[in-house]
């Protein structure tokens, strides 16, 4: 049985025979004997860039594909691929083999160690801005009047300043904190203390503080404003519960110094 298929200038032929790849066919009209046994021809368009097919791994492996046509993009396990199609961002590859056409587009592979998972790039907020990254980096940014803190697998990395930054999803347990430099306030409100003399006082009083050691912010204690409250309320009643009541409105800025120099 004869039959005749014919290519396309935009088309490449996918020849199989036997169930093995023979080659791609350019354009032009072609003779088969058998076409629906022995004989398969799959038409591809190379309008779509990227190249998939079921037995894309055994046509990438044979020595018969023309590779100033077709780029091969082979990703390890250790590895990821940012792909930039005519100069846009396209897509981050997993590992993985993939064939992508080059005919009609200029193509660029960078291929990125992840043994890291900090993922760094000049062109980080084209990446980052493009849906196509949300699956395999995760973003952090930490805003003006911050640092960050970078802690992989438990240990402790380093700061990171105010600015835009991706890790690789999967790759190591990354654990990450932005720490408020500016001075803030804590209202310790409503605090029921008796002083020496037995009389009962509703307090009200107001922290004002600032983070120095972000590290230790948030490696010492679970929350650091929260642990800051808290030891206010103690401080509060041990300074005024061994005081009486005329000694307290007598000396109301001593009294505040030793609040702020015990907390």
């Amino acid at each position: 049985m004869f039959g005749r298929k014919r290519i396309l200038a935009h088309e490449r032929g996918l020849y199989f025979v036997d169930e093995q790849f023979v080659g791609i066919l350019n354009e032009g009209s072609y003779w088969f004997t058998d076409l629906f046994k022995k004989e398969i021809l799959d038409i591809v368009s190379v309008k779509e860039a990227w190249l998939v097919h079921k037995e894309l791994e055994s046509i990438i492996k044979s020595d018969k594909i023309n590779k100033d046509e077709l780029e091969v993009i082979d990703i390890k396990d250790n590895q990821r691929a940012v792909i930039w199609i005519d100069g846009r961002f396209d897509r981050i590859l997993y590992s993985g083999i993939y064939a992508l056409w080059k005919v009609g587009r200029e193509v660029l592979v960078e291929v990125i160690d992840v043994r890291s998972p900090q993922f760094v790039h000049e062109k980080l907020d084209v990446i980052l801005d493009a849906g196509a990254s949300k699956a395999v980096l995760n973003e952090f940014i930490v805003e003006d009047n911050h640092i960050g803190l970078y802690f992989e697998n438990g240990n402790f990395i380093g700061n990171l300043k105010p600015g835009r930054y991706a890790f690789w999803i999967g790759i190591s347990k990354v654990k990450l904190y932005q720490v408020d430099l500016r001075v803030k306030s804590s209202d310790i409100s409503g605090q029921e203390i008796m002083t020496a003399d037995k009389v009962s006082l509703r307090l009200n009083t107001l922290v004002n503080y600032r983070i120095v050691d972000a590290y230790k912010s948030v490696s010492m204690v679970e929350d650091s404003t929260q642990a800051l409250y808290r030891e206010a309320q103690l401080v509060l009643r041990e300074v005024i519960g061994t005081r009486e009541l005329e000694a307290i409105l007598a000396e109301k800025d001593s009294v505040a110094k030793e609040l702020e120099e015990r907390l």
